[in-house]
């Protein structure tokens, strides 16, 4: 799900400010009298003092003058590489994006480059050994010594609420989102005055990951269309009529996880995330604080598919289906599986590399148990990215480091580290070279090899380009479907994106309503590891029948008595403070 300032639903560390504004430099362009003009001589042109604010006190967009620094500093930045593979000896150093980015700003990164699967692993290293790079990447999802504000007041990271006046694009993306996200604020601020990570967000909010149905399938089937499914009840229709009608060997109508979700969203019809490997996923109902998994919609969401693992509806295979997509794509490519969890990037590929030449993929809507229900829960806008960047305390120019990463919030930076250099056919092909070109009707369209890199055109572009699972700046979606046709892939988002015509967020549970102090955070983390492993070994025998429904309010008594109770406590305790403040 989105990113915080935690990376998990339990361990609260966010909380929203105030929707006023931030309280910003007072904006101003006057630089002296006519008569004795005043002739700045400073070797920074920072965004302090320089830009509008809005009618509501946020700041207006601002254009960098570029460079941003003339000066010889040099600051490190500890990142991670998805395709490491592909880049050159010198790293980012011999990347055309990159090397065009120190140009423009006159900004000078060092990068320490961590693998993927040791992350979290170096970065307790840093940690430990008082080393933190400038800037870090994903800090939320890594930091485990408390809160972040800990992490502030423990003086391994800046504040960066001290350095606000340095950031007026970010803040005025976070204002815009605002306007319709409206806990927005609680989820990328630690609260009024502490700010501890400047987050990534998407150009536009998208959904991008849902169930999809074989199309072809059920045009042979006369079943209509994949965007016509509104209902589970519908849905389940069409799993009947696959179940009988497709004779493929090892054949199974819908698939599931081994955690059943893997995302929240999947299962949004029952208010509900569905994600059978966490318990910290809470929401509040009529004012009481719930956590899904153990609530009745759960019970109800589990209830309905243990009917359809009795009808042979699920795949059997379920429990070989994670993050790792190897044994899933391997069942689609071989034409085993009706209906899918999918995202819309990686469609393209898993149609051409199925064995059936006429396999086609279309998403369903956001399903729900009838066509007039109102959904309370799972989605906050999609706006946020996965990536982040945070400030070592220790920084020795921190404003030049928040207006370094401000500028890939302005249009100029975010459209320069989103798409780099344009081709240049004059140049082989490779990482110092641009990887799209302008069509004949002014389109920015990806060239040949970027699309058929070995790599993989998505893995390529997140190695060669922006990286918005990783750092922050703001991320254009439509970057990876710039090719012919893949305007169908896109639009599959707005499919998905219908359901906020009939969602509310009414369960959402403020994060403002999570700041919990260092005691209660750690009983919380503490409390949840035994629920947790029970919850995660028994909670999909229900599905299977394993265990019969009839247990499922022991099951419940049991996870609460084994820490979760405790939990629902300190969590409803902050609830009521919140409500009363």
């Amino acid at each position: 799900s989105g990113s915080g300032q935690s990376n998990t639903g339990t361990t609260a560390s966010t909380a929203a400010p105030t929707a006023a504004a931030p309280q910003t430099s007072p904006s101003t362009t006057d630089t002296g009298s006519a008569e004795t003009p005043v002739v700045s001589t400073s070797p920074y042109n920072l965004a302090a003092g320089k830009y509008q604010l809005n009618s509501d006190g946020w700041p207006e967009k601002y254009e960098y003058t570029l460079p941003l620094s003339t000066t010889d500093e040099v600051f490190t930045q500890w990142t991670t590489s998805y395709a490491p593979q592909y880049l050159p000896e010198n790293d980012y150093k011999g990347v055309a994006m990159y090397v065009g980015m120190e140009k423009m700003t006159g900004v000078h990164i060092e990068y320490h480059i961590a693998s993927v699967s040791s992350m979290a692993e170096n970065f307790a290293v840093l940690v430990n050994s008082d080393s933190l790079c400038d800037i870090s990447a994903q800090v939320p999802y890594y930091w485990t010594s408390g809160t972040l504000k800990s992490g502030v007041e423990d003086g391994y990271f800046a504040n960066l609420y001290d350095y606000k006046d340095y950031m007026p694009n970010y803040l005025n993306k976070i204002y815009n989102i605002s306007l319709s996200s409206v806990d927005i604020l609680g989820s990328v601020f630690y609260d009024d005055t502490t700010w501890v990570t400047m987050y990534s967000f998407y150009k536009k909010a998208a959904q991008g990951t849902g169930y999809m149905v074989r199309q072809d399938f059920m045009n042979k089937l006369n079943l209509g269309s994949a965007t016509d499914i509104q209902t589970y009840e519908q849905f389940a229709d069409v799993l009947r009529a696959m179940k009988v009608g497709i004779t493929v060997e090892n054949f199974y109508p819908v698939m599931i996880y081994s955690t059943l979700a893997l995302v929240a969203g999947d299962w949004c019809g029952f208010d509900t995330v569905g994600n059978l490997s966490s318990l910290q996923y809470p929401r509040v109902v009529n004012g009481e604080v719930q956590f899904c998994g153990v609530t009745s919609d759960d019970y109800d969401l589990l209830s309905m598919l243990n009917g359809w693992w009795n009808e042979g509806l699920i795949d059997p295979r379920y429990s070989s289906y994670g993050s790792d997509r190897s044994n899933l794509t391997n069942a689609m490519y071989a034409d085993q599986i009706g209906s899918a969890v999918m995202t819309y990037g990686t469609v393209y590929s898993d149609e051409s590399l199925t064995v059936n030449p006429d396999c086609e993929w279309e998403p369903t809507k956001r399903m729900r148990k009838t066509t007039d229900q109102i959904i309370h829960y799972n989605f906050s806008g999609g706006w946020l990215g996965m990536g982040s960047a945070t400030i070592s305390a220790k920084c020795k120019n921190i404003p030049l480091v928040v207006s370094y990463l401000d500028w890939g919030y302005s249009d100029a930076g975010s459209d320069w580290i989103t798409w780099g250099p344009e081709y240049d056919p004059s140049k082989e092909h490779g990482p110092m070279n641009g990887i799209w070109y302008y069509d004949d009707d002014g389109n920015r369209m990806l060239t040949d090899y970027a699309i058929n890199h070995v790599a993989g055109t998505g893995w390529l572009q997140l190695t060669w380009l922006y990286n918005g699972f990783c750092e922050s700046g703001i991320s254009d979606i439509s970057r990876g479907f710039a090719y012919p046709g893949g305007q169908r892939f896109l639009a599959m988002c707005d499919v998905w994106d219908e359901v906020y015509g009939y969602y509310d967020g009414a369960y959402i549970l403020p994060t403002a309503a999570t700041k919990f102090d260092d005691a209660d955070n750690n009983t919380v983390v503490s409390s949840l590891t035994d629920a947790t492993t029970y919850y995660q070994e028994t909670s999909i025998m229900f599905i299977t029948g394993d265990k019969p429904l009839t247990q499922w309010d022991d099951f419940v008594s049991q996870i609460n008595n084994m820490g979760l109770g405790r939990v629902q406590e300190i969590y409803q305790k902050y609830y009521d403070a919140y409500i009363a403040a």
